[in-house]
């Protein structure tokens, strides 16, 4: 079996890589793209070697990704390589292959757990309308009160948004449900403003790519001094940090952020000296 053909033939049995129309889910793609440029879309996968899974993750680790010369994260790199490895499971599982080849992740810094503060968001929605770019302003106050993914929140369509019961639905979510939450008054003007003109399976958000809304909130982050370990999926981790910070359970800051696992929550929520602070307090 051809390795372009093995992702055929796992990807129709996996919700969380292609849709039910049969198109592959960005991130997915993405990586893909990268396996078959690397390994060779025709090679057959039964030929595929643990020396060539550590090739490919070499050259990942070496290319140059951005005008600057800089080179991918360990995470990045990561994240390729795992939809590779577990292409080679599931074919191994389905015994389409009769040994198991695979690369373990290298370790990583955590670096991307960071978040923001309260102020720092104020600070970034008014840069960025004093710069003009209302549209932004609005997607950060969006995705840190809603704690939605990135992707999520690009796709969400005006039919979604039910603006009477205070109620809005992200639909083929990256875990391939469809997930369901509130409305909050922080951020309902900014939603009525945009369905005013917007009807049916018209955009909420009018970003061309999600390019075009990191670029523009780098520049916002990189004018304010914060470092570039601060990605724009930071703002989900502060969605998670603030409730923590709150005292809200992790098990109730998992359905705000749809996770199915508190495991996957815990890696969110930076535990902070004001919640150690309380701990000890309630000793009092």
């Amino acid at each position: 079996m051809r390795l372009i053909d093995a992702f055929e033939f796992i990807g129709k049995q996996r919700p969380t890589w292609m849709t039910a129309r049969g198109s592959w889910k960005k991130p997915v793609c993405f990586n893909r793209s990268h396996a078959l440029r690397l390994l060779g879309a025709n090679t057959k996968v039964q030929k595929i070697t643990k020396a060539h899974l550590a090739e490919m993750r070499s050259t990942l680790m070496s290319e140059k990704v951005t005008t600057s010369g800089k080179v991918r994260s360990v995470g990045g790199v990561n994240r390729i390589m795992s939809l590779t490895n577990t292409l080679m499971r599931e074919l191994f599982d389905q015994e389409i292959l009769t040994r198991l080849v695979h690369l373990k992740g290298m370790k990583e810094n955590n670096q991307r757990k960071g978040w923001f503060r309260k102020e720092q968001i104020e600070e970034m929605c008014q840069r960025a309308r004093d710069s003009g770019n209302e549209e932004l302003a609005a997607a950060i106050m969006f995705a840190v009160y809603t704690g939605c993914r990135q992707s999520e929140m690009l796709n969400l369509m005006a039919r979604d948004v039910d603006l009477h019961s205070d109620l809005m639905i992200f639909r083929d979510t990256k875990d391939g449900d469809d997930f369901e939450t509130n409305i909050l008054p922080v951020i309902k003007p900014l939603l009525v403003e945009r369905l005013r003109v917007k009807r049916g399976t018209q955009k909420v958000f009018d970003f061309r790519n999600d390019d075009q809304l990191r670029d523009s909130f780098y520049k916002i982050r990189d004018e304010m001094g914060i470092d570039d370990t601060h990605v724009w999926h930071c703002l989900r981790h502060s969605t998670g940090t603030w409730l923590a910070e709150a005292g809200i359970s992790i098990n109730q800051i998992a359905m705000v952020l749809n996770h199915k696992q508190t495991s996957t929550t815990e890696r969110y929520v930076k535990k902070t000296s004001i919640q150690r602070k309380t701990a000890l307090e309630s000793l009092l």
